[in-house]
């Protein structure tokens, strides 16, 4: 019988001592713990961003559902989430739910799941949203992808294996595991992820863009010659998404929620690629299909596809069609000014254009351009 123990502990002990390392690892980093407990307001200068496991679309929604419930809710993917509460008025609350929209459908999956009302909602519209051969429109779409998700065996295992990858690769830097508390192996070792209010902070980016896979837009015109990666090439909008957008509006007047849609910006240099190109006319008749939709609710779309003004540079721009802080804070003067409805949710405009000044000198410039496209 002991002989059968000694045969077992060599054959498992490897087992057991090749995955004891990574684990500890990863639960000093807050990589393996249950969903409940990320759920809770950030402390200011804490980061949320975990490597090993994709839950930003349900953590956006428990945040903005069991916590933070705010009056103003900006809502929808990555190219939203540089909007801050810097620009609000005290006393509204607000929250940042950029991260947990990726296709037209499940704007409206995510409200439908609210167990409150927003008052006032800052959603963008992805241009590739009206690409009927945008990848992640229809396949990708779940009505469970609000479920909180639950721990899976087969993905700790997975998420050991690669974690010995990344160290081999140098992405980790272990010691820091053990002294940061930041919330995730992402936020630790890149100081990326989402803050207090919801908005995503790139530390990696803001100190060394230079080392960015954008660096002067070089990803997004590969993506644009390629005509892959939410970039390929379309004549014309798919307009039975219209119908999808006319439920959602249909679905905030009926609960008194004002909503107010852009079209999120290009940085310039690409917006003049796109055009030149030849392959992306659809792009020009999204916003006159979006306007007629709104103009049978209590909407507002306003297009923002091509925004050229002092802060909107294409050296403002994290990549080619990711503006930064600057850009979307005029942006949000943009609209105040345009939609008096709302002024009571925000600071005055100019105030928010004021800020823009002071930060603008001293404000990271993602790019430094030496070819010309």
């Amino acid at each position: 019988m002991r002989r059968l123990y000694y045969k077992i502990l060599v054959v498992f002990l490897p087992f057991v001592l090749f995955y004891a390392f990574p684990t500890v690892c990863l639960y000093r980093a807050g990589e393996l713990f249950s969903f409940d407990t990320y759920l809770h307001p950030l402390e200011k200068g804490r980061l949320f961003g975990l490597a090993y496991s994709y839950y930003d679309k349900e953590y956006k929604y428990y945040m903005t559902n069991d916590f933070m419930h705010p009056q103003l809710l900006v809502l929808g993917s990555s190219r939203i989430m540089q909007v801050k509460n810097d620009v609000v008025r005290p006393g509204v609350s607000f929250y940042n739910a950029g991260g947990a929209v990726q296709n037209i459908y499940e704007f409206r999956l995510f409200l439908e799941k609210l167990t409150y009302e927003p008052e006032l909602i800052i959603a963008n519209f992805d241009q590739f949203y009206f690409n009927p051969y945008y990848e992640d429109q229809k396949g990708m779409f779940s009505r469970d992808v609000y479920e909180k998700p639950e721990f899976s065996f087969a993905k700790y295992l997975n998420s050991c294996v690669t974690f010995y990858e990344d160290l081999l690769a140098d992405k980790i830097d272990v010691k820091e595991l053990f002294h940061s508390d930041q919330i995730g192996v992402t936020a630790i070792c890149t100081q990326r992820g989402f803050t207090t209010d919801g908005t995503y902070y790139d530390g990696m980016v803001e100190t060394h863009p230079e080392l960015s896979v954008d660096y002067n837009f070089k990803g997004t015109m590969e993506r644009i010659r390629n005509k892959n990666l939410r970039f390929q090439g379309c004549d014309h909008a798919d307009k039975s998404i219209l119908n999808e957008v006319d439920s959602l509006l249909t679905f905030c007047d009926q609960h008194g929620i004002m909503f107010v849609g852009l079209l999120p910006p290009f940085a310039p240099k690409i917006c003049d690629v796109l055009e030149k190109d030849g392959h992306y006319g659809y792009l020009k008749e999204i916003p006159g299909l979006l306007n007629e939709v709104a103009s049978r609710h209590q909407a507002v779309m306003m297009d923002f596809t091509r925004y050229e003004n002092q802060f909107s540079s294409d050296c403002f721009f994290l990549d080619g069609f990711h503006g930064s802080d600057l850009v979307y804070r005029a942006m949000v003067a943009d609209m105040i000014d345009t939609v008096p409805q709302i002024q009571k949710y925000f600071i005055p405009s100019d105030s928010i254009r004021m800020l823009n000044n002071r930060q603008l000198r001293q404000h990271t410039k993602y790019h430094a351009f030496r070819y010309a496209f």
